[in-house]
């Protein structure tokens, strides 16, 4: 795995074990039931279509924006992309997710136990790495700080264990920007186990440079202020990916104008304690930040992007799509000037004609949902919502039909 930010080391990741105390059942046709001691979770496989369309012209021109697909053995070493990972048997796990957040309930649990789980349903084969990112949460403890967290692990497929730069953007007494750490445990030697609200990533599968499904586009505005998640949910419109796993890398030339890439970042302050009642109060509790990234300063944005099914979030929120382009966190590396988040929920990038940008879009056919039950007079309902499981499973199979 590339080393993304030379200040950090590389952190150690435990290999899961005690595969026995996982028992997992066949439910329906792509539905599971796992059970960890008392702890259970129903786990559904949804599929997606990704034509992988690159027949149109290497370049582009579209919503004043140059979007040029390159032969990704051409990349620049330097950028620290990865691109020998992500063949068709590369997958996507969601752990928990905005219900948890909206309701307060069911916040914590432990990477180890996902980690577990697709092991023992035998979604990742043995003599295979996996390069893991995207997006998580780390919460406070008295030698953590906590935070939103950019995850970044290359994983054994065979125990899980293997070597992380994850790191977790948390908010210093009396400060409105993140700062940067990374999320090591108590022993400062291990990747934290614990987190929180959810875990949204890709696990794209070792293939190597020529079996790699890998898309690299580079972008060129020609103008300032260009939405950059409004252009790659255009491009992968047009490359016809409906599920897709992503990284980014922007940097900022002002030898072309003094025009600054612009960056809008949420962190959050503080788990949520009671259910929220209206949406000013998902607001309230983070911290949104709009700032310039500067010469000497690299973004790294790392995410998924897949049409999710949140019908609580939808109704609560007024008809509003949870992540409609893509749950994306980011960090900022380099020679790092005050006023930023350091680490933090990508919101958007506003760029312009200064801005260097890399993109690499991966499509992934099947994203795993992993949900929180429990068990009454043998029915199984989600923790969070008290939603009978087949209810669920209904409701998921219409949206992949419509």
């Amino acid at each position: 795995m590339k080393k993304i930010n030379n200040n950090n080391d590389f952190l150690k990741v435990k290999a899961v074990e005690n595969l026995d105390d996982v028992k997992i059942m066949e439910y329906a046709q792509d539905v599971f039931i796992s059970q960890i001691f008392d702890n259970y979770y129903m786990i559904i496989k949804r599929k997606f279509k990704n034509k992988n369309c690159k027949s149109f012209d290497k370049k582009i021109r579209f919503n004043n924006v140059i979007c040029e697909i390159k032969d990704i053995k051409q990349i620049d070493e330097n950028l620290n992309l990865e691109l020998e990972y992500g063949d068709e048997d590369s997958i996507i796990v969601d752990m928990n997710g905005i219900d948890n957040f909206r309701f307060a309930k069911e916040l914590i649990f432990q990477d180890y136990d996902v980690r577990r789980m697709i092991i023992k349903l035998g979604l990742l084969e043995k003599d295979k790495y996996y390069y893991r990112f995207g997006c998580s949460g780390a919460r406070e403890c008295d030698f953590h700080p906590g935070g939103e967290v950019f995850e970044s692990i290359l994983l054994n497929g065979k125990d899980g264990s293997g070597i992380s730069q994850s790191v977790s953007g948390y908010l210093p007494n009396n400060r409105k920007f993140s700062k940067s750490i990374s999320l090591f445990d108590q022993t400062k030697q291990y990747l934290r186990e614990e987190r929180i609200v959810y875990s949204h990533t890709a696990f794209l599968k070792e293939c190597g440079i020529d079996n790699s499904k890998c898309i690299y586009i580079k972008i060129k505005p020609e103008k300032n202020d260009v939405s950059l998640l409004d252009i790659m949910c255009e491009l992968a419109k047009r490359l016809e990916l409906s599920s897709y796993a992503i990284q980014m890398c922007i940097k900022n030339n002002n030898d072309i104008t003094e025009y600054n890439t612009k960056i809008k970042g949420r962190v959050l302050k503080h788990l949520p304690k009671e259910p929220f009642e209206k949406l000013q109060d998902a607001t309230d509790i983070g911290l949104e930040q709009l700032f310039e990234l500067n010469d000497n300063e690299i973004m790294y944005g790392v995410g998924t992007n897949y049409l999710r099914y949140e019908p609580e979030w939808k109704e609560f929120t007024g008809g509003r799509q949870y992540e409609r382009r893509g749950h994306i966190h980011a960090t900022i590396v380099g020679n790092i000037k005050n006023n930023k988040h350091e680490v933090f929920h990508l919101r958007d990038s506003f760029v312009s004609p200064s801005s260097e940008i890399h993109l690499v879009l991966t499509p992934v056919d099947n994203v795993y949902k992993i949900y929180s039950i429990y068990k009454k007079n043998n029915h199984y309902y989600c923790k969070t919502t008290d939603k009978d499981i087949n209810v669920l499973i209904k409701d998921i199979r219409l949206l992949e039909k419509n």
